[in-house]
């Protein structure tokens, strides 16, 4: 399982020559990757966003270095503020102003967006009007659990696993959709992240712990209004990645706003880009 030190994949797609619907052009959305996804996953999403003609941009930017390495906190942090920092580089408006921005983020990057929401500056969310976290990985599923930690001992007899630091993910091509022609292309991609480190699983942890307390505590509710995006979450009902029933009770105890996909899976993104694109659009 190869590592991809110092690979950095960044992707912009941008509408052809369809024409946009008022204010598009003053809109752009950030997407930020899962554990095993990168930038190129959104490829179909940002095709069916872009056809609405709401949006003149869609922005996603890979975590430097190898992917499955997440040495610090805030290393998780900086790649989510310079995603946004790329989103408001560009141009400004015809009114002086920098663009408006929407996120959505998926899997870890969701956990990740939802921590940097409680616990980053908040200045880092200026100019972001939503922010839709797709699938979040606040409680993987116990079986996706139990897999990592059997796959990780069988590989630790061969100089792998957790002997070497280098813990297999394991997810399995139709974790993620039902549809075998997608299942191939993921089982194919060689850019997907097959392993992580175990700097990756502490500071996922510390993710995790954060985002749950702080829901807990009510914090969502009040995050959302004072710091300006809108949180939503879209929760696909048959995702075996994600432990839906603990995330959906912890949402509803903290008043989240919840979009419910019936009998779709955790790669929303890459089956049903036009789902998720069109109930984006009715919610900017």
């Amino acid at each position: 399982m190869p590592r991809k030190v110092g690979f950095i994949l960044g992707q912009v797609w941008k509408p052809s020559n369809r024409p946009q619907a008022a204010g598009g052009s003053c809109r752009r959305i950030v997407c930020l990757h899962g554990a095993e996804s990168h930038s190129g996953w959104f490829a179909p999403f940002a095709r069916h966003a872009l056809a609405t003609g709401n949006w003149s941009e869609v922005i996603a930017k890979d975590r430097a270095g190898w992917r499955g390495d997440v040495p610090s906190m805030e290393a998780a942090f900086a790649w989510i503020g310079k995603s946004f920092d790329q989103a408001r580089s560009n141009k400004l408006t015809t009114t002086g102003d920098a663009p408006r921005v929407d996120v959505v983020a998926t899997s870890w990057g969701a956990l990740a967006a939802l921590a940097f929401l409680f616990d980053g500056p908040r200045e880092a969310w200026r100019n972001i009007d939503t922010l839709h976290l797709v699938a979040p990985g606040i409680f993987p599923h116990k079986r996706l659990q139990c897999r990592i930690f059997w796959r990780g001992v069988a590989e630790s007899f061969v100089g792998g696993g957790f002997i070497s630091g280098r813990v297999p993910l394991d997810l399995n091509p139709d974790d993620f959709a039902e549809e075998p022609e997608i299942n191939s292309w993921i089982a194919g991609d060689p850019l997907r992240n097959r392993e992580v480190s175990w700097g990756f699983l502490r500071v996922t942890a510390a993710l995790q712990r954060i985002v749950r307390k702080k829901i807990a505590d009510g914090a969502l509710g009040q995050s959302a209004g004072s710091l300006r995006p809108a949180v939503f979450f879209h929760l696909p009902t048959k995702d075996p990645v994600i432990d839906l029933r603990r995330t959906t009770k912890l949402l509803c105890r903290g008043n989240a706003i919840i979009m419910q996909y019936p009998s779709r899976q955790h790669g929303l993104v890459l089956q049903h880009p036009e789902l998720l694109s069109a109930a984006i659009a009715k919610l900017k």
